[in-house]
């Protein structure tokens, strides 16, 4: 399969899951990394959201993946925003 195509297959299934709405949150700091703190209390994990028109990877444990390559093979920046040849992708 092309990089193109697995890039558009990618953002398909992004758009798809995106359906759910976002609720206002607040981003928060440890010792260990940022999370991303619902209004609810609760936080994401597990997987790609979307925040702010931007895309960000949280692991088991709910931290942002920043800067390099996320499990699944996409990149992230110094943010933690998803990236594509350099460029930041929005929603």
């Amino acid at each position: 399969m092309s990089k193109k195509l697995l890039i558009l297959f990618f953002v398909m299934i992004l758009t798809v899951f995106s359906v759910m709405p976002a609720y206002a949150g607040t981003w928060k700091k440890d010792g260990q990394g940022w999370w991303y703190q619902t209004d609810d209390g609760d936080y994401y994990r597990r997987g790609w959201k979307w925040i702010d028109h931007k895309c960000y990877y949280f692991d088991h444990q709910g931290y942002c993946w920043m800067n390099g390559t996320t499990p699944d093979g996409w990149t992230v920046d110094q943010n933690g925003a998803w990236i594509v040849n350099g460029d930041i992708q929005y929603q």
